[in-house]
């Protein structure tokens, strides 16, 4: 499995009160349905999500959340940075827990 972080931000195209949350749920639910992920935080205009998928590089991982991004249901969204992998972590560690 491969795990990457994404955060993704609301542009001045995106629907007055977008919140970031429900944002993230539409991210979630239009991702292939093999990939999991979980919501790591949320600001004002951005959201941030730890994915994980069976396999695939950084940048495959890149073109797949962009492709999600074009659809009509993420208007007003885009991937704010680099989708990365972050270093080999417990799995209690990447979900923002303290051990």
């Amino acid at each position: 499995m491969q795990r990457h972080q994404v955060r993704i931000k609301a542009t001045p195209g995106s629907p007055p009160g977008a919140a970031p949350e429900t944002a993230a749920l539409r991210l979630i639910t239009l991702l292939p349905g093999q990939w999991s992920a979980t919501l790591l935080s949320c600001t004002e205009d951005t959201a941030t999500l730890a994915l994980t998928r069976p396999r695939g590089t950084s940048q495959e991982a890149s073109e797949a959340v962009d492709r999600t991004l074009g659809e009509a249901a993420m208007r007003g969204w885009v991937r704010d940075g680099e989708v990365r992998t972050p270093p080999d972590h417990p799995v209690n560690t990447w979900e923002g827990k303290r051990s």
